[in-house]
């Protein structure tokens, strides 16, 4: 049987997403966040490094992407549960600062507060998100429980950065590459056939 049209199209699209192994439900997941500097503070002497000292400024942009994956293995104590994170990209002002801390781990306390954390660089220092989930759970933040959700982030350097960065942050999925791809197909169909409904000749139905 052969098919023909935007109906042909949208089934081999899908066709080659399954054989390029696209899975139904990946475990990684990630968040992206933007937001712009309500605090800054520079601790290095001016003309210490060239383009460093004065560098935060309130009023700048900053964003960034939290990765992680659900499939790997966490640990809980009394207070808190931590999980391993896989990355944790920041970008301050146009300069990105993701290769300075070591994405760390994701840390849920009792009392319902979630932080993304990142830090262990030789210079000191580190970066959050912060949130308050209202409750605690031994599990990775789902994206029904951060979509949306409003957070601090903290950004603190000491050599040669020196300097202090935070202000308020929106949390947004980041859709997974498979997500993006049916996505397009299925516009890509739906607007075939509304251009084929338009050029369709109306039909005239005769009474006997």
């Amino acid at each position: 049987m052969r098919i023909h049209g935007a109906s042909g199209s949208l089934i081999a699209a899908c066709a080659l997403l399954s054989s390029a192994g696209v899975p139904a439900s990946a475990a990684i997941i990630e968040y992206g966040f933007a937001g712009t500097l309500s605090q800054a503070e520079n601790n290095g002497p001016p003309g210490s490094d060239p383009g460093t000292s004065g560098f935060f400024q309130v009023g700048q942009t900053f964003s960034g992407k939290v990765t992680y994956d659900t499939d790997l293995p966490g640990f809980e104590d009394e207070f808190t549960s931590q999980f391993p994170l896989m990355g944790f990209n920041i970008e301050i002002g146009g300069v990105d600062f993701s290769s300075r801390f070591f994405p760390r781990l994701i840390g849920r306390e009792v009392g319902g507060t979630l932080s993304f954390v990142s830090g262990g660089a030789s210079q000191g220092g580190g970066a959050s998100l912060t949130f308050d989930l209202g409750s605690y759970a031994f599990s990775y933040p789902t994206l029904q429980q951060l979509q949306g959700k409003t957070a601090q982030f903290t950004y603190q350097d000491f050599q040669p950065f020196g300097g202090l960065a935070a202000g308020q942050t929106t949390i947004t999925a980041v859709p997974e590459p498979s997500t993006w791809a049916f996505a397009i197909i299925g516009m890509a169909f739906t607007g075939s056939m509304m251009r084929r409904k338009r050029s369709a000749p109306a039909r005239q139905i005769a009474f006997g």
